[in-house]
């Protein structure tokens, strides 16, 4: 296990995540913007936050579709060998296994971050936007 862990470097692991947050992240703005009628309509009442889809597709898109994104980018970046990112690994499948993983990480990383950024420069965020850790204690 040490042998394997001694082939990556921090670095590249770090490029790796941040490049599949930035490609995932272009790809959702060029397609909302090429096809804006697979936006998610999300309003609020006074009690509860509602989502409402424009049609099917639009709900495919969102609860499936968007999630599944930074794992089909991260195989695509698999296919690259690029010894910096992937140390020896030379097959497809180590790289794939590897590619994963880290969209998996990075996925929950920006997930974390973007709901707790805006309180850290003062901005309200909802009760319903939060993450069940940063909700008041009642």
């Amino acid at each position: 296990m040490d042998n394997l862990l001694e082939n990556f470097t921090l670095l590249g692991v770090a490029a790796l995540a941040v490049v599949i947050v930035v490609i995932s992240t272009l790809s959702r703005k060029v397609v909302e913007l090429a096809l804006p009628e697979l936006v998610k309509d999300e309003r609020r009442t006074s009690t509860t936050k509602v989502t409402i889809y424009s049609s099917r597709l639009s709900a495919w898109y969102n609860e499936l579709l968007l999630y599944l994104l930074p794992y089909l980018v991260g195989s695509l970046i698999a296919i690259l060998k690029v010894p910096f990112i992937y140390g020896d690994l030379d097959s497809y499948t180590g790289r794939f296994f590897f590619s994963m993983l880290i969209a998996t990480v990075s996925a929950g990383i920006y997930k974390g971050v973007k709901k707790s950024l805006p309180g850290l420069f003062g901005v309200s965020v909802d009760d319903a936007d939060k993450t069940p850790s940063n909700l008041p204690k009642e």
